[in-house]
Formats: structure tokens, sequence, C-alpha cells
């Protein structure tokens, strides 16, 4: 039946759930299925012959597709046709709906605030920060490309600066939802010596993704720069649990902290201010660990990416 088939159509990709930037993408495909659906519509009425054989078809709907095509009435049957389809559009979009709903409707990102300085939830989150930042996780992690607009991005020239690295992109709705956080981050404590760089992994050919990159950052005014990420750079980070992944590196370039998945401000904040608050001299002689745990906080969400 044309019901049952139709409703099998897959639904559209919401683009990580952005529900406006799916609309031309939603469009799209209703369009191609639609014409599909009349070009078949079209063939049957040419091949079937309109024999006289019942002018009930539009008052029968127990009839068959088949049946209705084969009266006198040919426009009965379109009826009948465009109801099914009027029907299965309706569940279809339904459930797009739905998906948008659950996904996250809106295509801004909407990480939360910043805590005063000195906020009681700034003291916990600093507490809780304190055994990870001194067991450090085990491994080293390197960068040196070009950043989307052409310059050149280099982790050893963050070196005497508090560096924040996050591994995202810009289809992956629990990265995007951190954006304002780390935008607002750098706007607070950047003249205090935060520096911040993205690393994307983006669909499509390198250029197509620099575009991406650059589209988003300038939608969203992030101000601090992104590059694209590689295989051999993403292979440094031990059992890579999905995106976001945010490292942070203390003044002297070592690792210090690692949190997989979505986090709070308040959690970023927190390690944020404690890795200021350390001096040149106090990370220095300290020695990485040689196997520690990540540092993924309890409810942080990855989103894996489906390759």
């Amino acid at each position: 039946m044309f019901f049952q088939s139709a409703a099998r159509i897959p639904l559209v990709n919401l683009g990580g759930g952005c529900f406006w930037q799916a609309v031309p993408r939603l469009a799209t495909t209703i369009f191609r299925a639609t014409k599909r659906r009349l070009k078949t519509c079209r063939w049957m009425m040419r091949s079937i012959p309109s024999i006289a054989k019942s002018r009930a078809c539009s008052t029968a709907p127990q009839w068959s597709l088949g049946e209705c095509f084969m009266t006198k009435e040919p426009h009965a049957g379109a009826r009948w046709l465009l109801k099914r389809w009027s029907a299965a559009c309706r569940i279809w979009l339904l459930g797009v709906v739905a998906g948008c709903l659950t996904s996250g409707w809106g295509c801004a990102p909407t990480g939360g605030p910043l805590l005063p300085e000195g906020a009681s939830g700034l003291a916990s989150a600093r507490g809780e920060l304190a055994g990870q930042l001194r067991t450090r996780p085990g491994f080293e992690f390197e960068f040196d490309l070009e950043d989307v607009l052409g310059q050149p991005l280099r982790k050893q020239d963050f070196r005497g600066r508090v560096l924040l690295v996050d591994i995202w992109g810009t289809w992956c709705p629990p990265c995007r939802q951190e954006i304002p956080t780390f935008i607002a981050l750098n706007e607070r404590y950047g003249p205090q010596g935060l520096a911040i760089v993205g690393l994307n992994q983006e669909r499509g050919n390198a250029e197509a993704g620099a575009q991406t990159v650059r589209a988003f950052r300038k939608s969203q005014g992030i101000p601090y720069p992104c590059g694209l990420l590689t295989r051999p750079m993403l292979a440094q980070v031990p059992d890579f649990a999905g995106f976001p992944t945010t490292l942070l590196f203390d003044r002297n370039g070592n690792l210090r902290l690692r949190f997989d998945g979505y986090h709070e401000a308040a959690v970023l904040q927190g390690a944020v201010e404690a890795l200021l608050a350390e001096s040149l001299e106090d990370t220095a002689v300290e020695p990485a660990s040689a196997s520690a745990p990540d540092a993924a906080m309890p409810g942080g969400s990855t989103k894996k990416r489906d390759d």
C-alpha cells in the first residue's frame, strides 16, 4: 500500500538537532519524495484504462488503489491517493518535530553563564578538581597546523598561558552547547592568561570543513582560533570517548585535565581558575603521572560520530 511505503521514508538528517538549519534539507526531501510519487501516479493514470466498473470509488474507502483507478472517475483515484499521501506526511512531520524537541530546537548554542568570581559553586568545583590536578592524565598532546583562516596554530606558541583545547564538531549538539561557555571564558579570563583553541572534526574534504567552521565562527562570534583535527592528532588521545573532549594545559604546556563530553560552565570555570592561580614555577618540576584515569566528570555526555 502507498501509505505504508510512504511511512517507511527515512527521516531527514536534522544536522545535529538544529531545526532551522534542517528546513532546507527537509523541504528538499519532501519535494523529491513527492516528485517520485507524482511520477508513479501519472504512470498509473496513463497505463490503467478507465473501464466502466463503478462510480462508487470516492465513497468506498475499502477499495484497493487499483480498483479506484479502474473506474470512470480517474479523479476519484487521485483523491484517494492524495488522502493517503497527506496522512503519511502528517505522521512523518510529527516525528520530525518530536526529534527536534528532543535534540535541541534552536540553532543557537545554549551553554550556561559563568559564575561570579568567588561564588560558592566555583569553590566547590575547584575542590572536586584538586585531586585530578595532582594526578594528571597520562599522555602528551601536541598540534602544529594552520587554522581555518590560514594562520599558524601551534601548541608551543601558547607557552606561558593556560591553554584550553576543545575537540569538537559543528555537527555535534553537545559541542555547540559548550560554545557560549568557551566564549565567556575567553572574554573574562583571556586578559588573565587563558587561551582557547578549537580543533574540529568536520564532514567532507578539508576545504569544505574549513568553510563550515568559518561560517559557524562568524555566526556565533567565536573569537578564538579553530583548526581542522587530523587523525594523527586524534590518535594522541587514548580511549577517545567522543565529542566534545576538552583538554586543559598549564602555563608550562603540561596536560593537566581531560573532560570527556559536555560539562557545566561551573566545572570548566573552576578548572580554568585553578590553573590560572598556578605560576610557571609551580608546574615546571612536577612529573606527569604514568597512568591516571581521565577527568571525565559525572553526568558528562558525548556525541559519537558515525562515519
